[in-house]
């Protein structure tokens, strides 16, 4: 959810930030730290998925040797 709320907030900021430049308007300290919050979301939300992938690659990887090296043994 953090994910997809820091794309919506940080495309909000980027487009609020366009317009103010397109029509001569200063943009405003709040815009800016929309935009700042919203890219460090995406960024840690990216790097929250990319680590709870391998976390969950190497608990198979684990699993499967001991699958192979305790239990498949055993049972032979």
């Amino acid at each position: 959810v953090g994910l997809v709320l820091s794309i919506v907030g940080f495309s909000i900021a980027r487009s609020n930030r366009r317009y103010a430049a397109e029509h001569g308007l200063k943009e405003n300290n709040m815009n800016e730290a929309g935009y700042v919050c919203g890219l460090i979301g995406m960024i840690s939300g990216i790097i929250a998925i990319v680590l709870t992938v391998l976390a969950i690659v190497a608990l198979f990887a684990v699993a499967g040797g001991v699958y192979q090296y305790v239990i498949l043994p055993e049972i032979m």
